[in-house]
């Protein structure tokens, strides 16, 4: 894991703003208070600069700059043609202060990582870092609407004579262009009721000119059915029943997945199964096995009026689409985004890597969409006999036969930097700090639920208990709601103080029915692209997990917490309770700063 936490004392917020909107020009006046600076450290050369709510940048050697991202819903039927930041007002910071460089992010082995680039094509000819005032950094779809990312840069540093500037008043001006025909987008066609609602209240919270959703006009039909009966069409068509939820698994687990499938039609989720072996004679082949499955995902989408997909197999089965990013060294990262979020083709320039990131209008990448189209989980299993440990347990789960542990809430953290703490070390990062947070914002004082908290440093947070292994798996075996890890972890174990949980701890768990839903907040447990140590929570026939949310590589903590945040936000204050749709929605807000890699 990565990256040092500061406590900072913010004074105000960082940009307010206002939209006017012309036929081919948006204008968005925006302002930045110097009041939200923040430093830290009193040594000139070793002062680094905060502000409220801003990402920082991550250039090697160069100091860490803040920068907001935005998103810009565009006009219906257009795209971005040019963009640019006005500056009205400035003001002079400090004229001599030199801030530290930037040394990278702490991983779990001790590496410090972050971007290299040359300096010339990050600083301008005037010294001024960074070199742009504003970044476009890609534009997707988000269920027939066109929103673009942007990053703003007011904060300005002098690299050869140090200072820092501050522009407090500007403009983001976005000029788009028609753009016919729209390449990319999957066009919904079956009316759902309350899809087109929801999706519009989702954009509107997403981008800084929410009033422009209302222009957006769709041909949604409607089809009647009038037998009012579940009576699905054989392939997605404009007939027959809407079909909400859709498994996907093969002819070997097709009989076991059927059971979940009707027990989901008679609780009122109208569900269907096809196989990859169906799909493969009645769809157009892709590229790729992956690629086929996609594009059938896409017309279930458009016509059966899908909004739920569960993936019935392993890596084996439904196969991974690895994400090819250069941030830090480069990676191949599994990820099944790509069969959630069905716009574009996430492989437009035709080579042999997918998900490249958007660099430049002359480097547009891949055409990676991010934006969901649909929520989405994986059932990692291989056999039938799999198949039904974990469809037994999703059954269980909503029918418990064991309340009370529907009650209980755990919280596993340690110490993650330094990574070979010792009780008296200093601490640069406590996984406990993290957990507390939570503890105190949802869980402290809640009459509904019995929060019992394992920290290393036990010492510093009264109330909780000393986390070991062997406390870990006693409270796991007895039985509880949620589990949430922060701490090491790796593809086969997950840290917790003196010792770590392995796969075989996870397979042998005795909590009988009393299954749990984890979040995982470590490296690579959850990389469902190998025999991961999710894997086995789940696939444990006498207990373990019913569901598991984490990271399938590395997991940083500065980029890692606010989605967890954003989690738990979801779960408490907006009761969402469908595991797949708060996976999902917990991404969204930050889908704009993923575009590029930065």
């Amino acid at each position: 894991m990565g990256r040092k936490f500061y406590a900072l004392l913010i004074v105000s917020s960082l940009l307010s703003m206002s939209v006017t909107t012309s036929a081919e020009t948006l204008d968005f006046p925006m302002s930045a208070s110097p009041a939200s600076l923040s430093f830290k450290g009193n040594t000139n050369g070793n002062v680094s600069l905060f502000m409220d709510g801003f990402k920082r940048t991550e250039y090697i050697n160069y100091p860490a700059i803040p920068y907001k991202v935005v998103s810009v819903l565009i006009p219906q039927g257009e795209d971005v043609a040019g963009f640019r930041m006005v500056v009205e007002e400035s003001l002079m910071v400090d004229s001599s202060l030199k801030l530290a460089s930037y040394n990278g992010s702490l991983r779990d082995d001790g590496q410090r990582l972050g971007l290299y680039e040359r300096g010339e094509e990050i600083v301008g000819t005037d010294s001024e870092f960074p070199r742009w005032r504003v970044k476009h950094l890609g534009t997707g779809w988000m269920r027939g609407y066109r929103i673009a990312s942007f990053a703003v840069y007011p904060v300005r540093y002098n690299v050869e004579k140090g200072g820092v500037s501050l522009y407090t008043k500007f403009r983001l001006v976005v000029e788009t262009e028609p753009a016919f025909p729209l390449t990319g987008r999957i066009e919904r066609l079956r009316y759902v009721p309350g899809f087109r609602e929801e999706s519009r209240r989702d954009v509107e919270s997403l981008v800084i000119n929410p009033e422009a959703a209302a222009t957006y006009t769709f041909g949604d039909v409607k089809v009647e059915n009038t037998d009012h009966a579940f009576l699905p069409s054989y392939a997605p068509s404009m007939e027959g029943s809407e079909v909400k939820y859709l498994i996907v698994t093969n002819d070997e687990m097709e009989p076991a997945f059927e059971r979940l499938a009707d027990w989901k039609t008679r609780k009122g989720v109208p569900t269907v199964v096809r196989t990859i072996e169906w799909i493969e004679q009645n769809y157009r082949h892709g590229a790729d096995k992956a690629e086929s499955i996609r594009n059938f995902l896409q017309e279930a989408y458009a016509k059966w009026g899908v909004e739920w997909v569960l993936l019935g197999g392993d890596t084996d089965v439904i196969p991974a689409r690895y994400g090819y990013v250069t941030f830090y060294s480069g990676e191949f990262i599994p990820t099944d985004m790509y069969y959630s979020c069905l716009d574009g083709t996430w492989n437009a320039d035709g080579d042999s890597l997918w998900g490249e990131a958007y660099h430049s209008a002359d480097d547009p990448g891949d055409d990676a969409d991010l934006y969901p189209d649909v929520f989405l989980g994986r059932v990692t299993v291989t056999t039938p006999d799999q198949a039904n440990i974990m469809i037994n347990k999703i059954i269980h789960y909503t029918t418990p036969l064991d309340t009370l542990s529907k009650s209980k809430f755990l919280m596993l953290a340690e110490v993650i930097f330094p990574s070979d703490y010792e009780p008296g070390d200093d601490i640069i990062l406590d996984g406990a700090e993290i957990a507390q947070n939570l503890y105190n914002s949802y869980l402290d004082g809640n009459p509904d639920v019995t929060t019992a908290r394992l920290y290393e440093t036990c010492d510093q947070y009264p109330g909780s208990i000393c986390l070991t292994k062997n406390a870990a798996i006693d409270s796991m075996n007895a039985g509880t709601n949620h589990v949430i890890d922060i701490g090491h972890g790796y593809k086969y174990n997950m840290s917790v103080g003196n010792g770590s949980i392995l796969n075989y701890d996870a397979n042998n768990l005795t909590n009988g029915n009393a299954t749990f839903a984890m979040y995982l907040m470590n490296c690579t447990s959850a990389a469902f692209d190998t025999d991961c140590l999710a894997e086995y929570f789940l696939l444990n026939a006498q207990g373990g997990a019913f569901a598991v949310t984490g990271s399938s590589r590395s997991a940083f903590p500065s980029a890692s917490r606010p989605y967890m945040d954003q989690y738990y936000h979801l779960l408490f204050d907006d009761n969402i309770v469908q595991l797949g749709k708060l996976h999902v929605l917990s991404r969204e807000p930050f889908t704009s700063s993923a575009y590029a890699e930065s």
